[in-house]
């Protein structure tokens, strides 16, 4: 809550100083860079703000669905698309495709060590929407869109299905039990998964593909 009001009072800030005047122009356009900066890094939970989304994974799985795939993480991402000529200039952009890659290993690597499937689904929204907004600073907002539509799909129904679980075995929520535990839940949750992985033919897959192919055709074709 804490780090979302820190979002709230960058996005005041941001609204306040577009109405006023000043001789310096450059002081001006420094606070509104600013506030939106703020506003986009802690809603988007980009690092250093990124502690709060697996930390709000303690809501109620339907509350945690909405927070991780439809309303909160995704308004830092709007506010980045409708701003996002501010941020395509020079310095602004080196900055964000740091913080975006450095959120992407973050996310990456703790979800490896974690044994919560909740937090692990919450570390993959992170990732996910590290990726857009990675894609948004290479101007490609399409691919955007589609990525942030076909994450919002499969995200939602993976938390209500993982949801069904938890509430069938009591409120455990450990990753270490086998899969085919869960019964007919379980497979539909694999469904789910298997648009977070990007497998064939899934739409995670389609949009996964496509931002792939920018990076390597266009971008980072040595690497």
């Amino acid at each position: 809550m804490m780090i979302n009001r820190l979002g709230d009072i960058g996005g005041v800030i941001f609204i306040l100083f577009s109405y006023f005047r000043f001789s310096l122009i450059s002081i001006k356009l420094g606070v509104l860079v600013g506030g939106l900066l703020l506003l986009v890094l802690t809603k988007g939970a980009q690092f250093p703000f990124s502690a709060w989304l697996p930390l709000a994974i303690i809501a109620p799985t339907p509350v945690s669905s909405l927070v991780h795939s439809r309303t909160l993480v995704t308004a830092g991402v709007l506010v980045f698309l409708k701003f996002r000529d501010i941020f395509l200039r020079v310095i602004f952009l080196k900055i964000l495709i740091l913080i975006s890659f450095f959120s992407i290993f973050y996310s990456g690597r703790f979800s490896i060590i974690e044994n919560d499937f909740k937090k692990i689904i919450a570390l993959s929204t992170l990732n996910q929407i590290s990726l857009i907004i990675l894609v948004g600073l290479l101007n490609f907002k399409s691919l955007i869109f589609f990525h942030l539509l076909s994450h919002a799909s499969f995200k939602f129904f993976v938390f209500i299905v993982f949801g069904i679980i938890i509430s069938s075995f009591f409120g455990g929520q450990d990753c270490r039990f086998p899969l085919n535990a869960f019964g007919l839940f379980g497979l539909f949750g694999l469904f789910g998964l298997f648009g977070l992985f990007g497998l064939f033919f899934i739409s995670g897959f389609y949009s996964k593909e496509a931002i792939l192919n920018v990076f390597i055709n266009r971008f980072f074709s040595t690497f």
